[in-house]
């Protein structure tokens, strides 16, 4: 008579070796910290377990290996380090507030004057900057409302009456 192996546990064979060999670039802590976390927020339900496992391995390389030309490296090491502040353990969260601050950075610094003489957008800047150091976000929305409000409350250029 020749002995069954049950599904469950031919699936999990089937998929531990491509994590495995995924969880070849994550550290071990962190790796069972990723199990655990996918293990308590789905017990038993073992597909969706590797998913979010999945998922979080993918988060965790790529917040390793982030980075861009728009944005200088001690900037980006500040926001990786703020993302694992708000978000310890969850790289999904930290992937997606890296993304959203590294944005906005760009936008800040490409932020156009659109009628703002250049000293009072850098002082709209600067402003923002002291209200919001940890937030590339909530300075751009500062730096947003205060020009649109600038230029809603600035005498509009207004060309010379026409001579007859």
């Amino acid at each position: 008579m020749q002995a069954r192996v049950p599904f469950y546990l031919l699936a999990a064979f089937m998929v531990l070796p491509h994590l495995r060999t995924l969880a070849d670039d994550v550290p071990a802590d962190v790796m069972n910290q990723i199990r655990a976390q996918a293990k308590a927020n789905r017990p038993g339900n073992s597909n969706t377990e590797q998913r979010l496992m999945q998922q979080e391995v993918d988060a965790y390389t790529a917040i390793q290996s982030f980075a861009t030309n728009e944005v200088p490296p001690e900037v980006i090491v500040k926001i990786k380090a703020k993302a694992a502040e708000n978000f310890p353990g969850n790289y999904n969260g930290q992937m997606n507030l890296v993304q959203r601050e590294t944005k906005a950075y760009v936008e800040l610094a490409h932020f156009p004057a659109n009628g703002i003489p250049q000293e009072t957008l850098d002082g709209i800047r600067k402003q923002a900057a002291s209200s919001f150091p940890d937030s590339y976000v909530d300075q751009l929305k500062a730096v947003g409302q205060q020009a649109d409000a600038y230029r809603q409350h600035s005498p509009a250029t207004e060309e010379p009456p026409a001579e007859n």
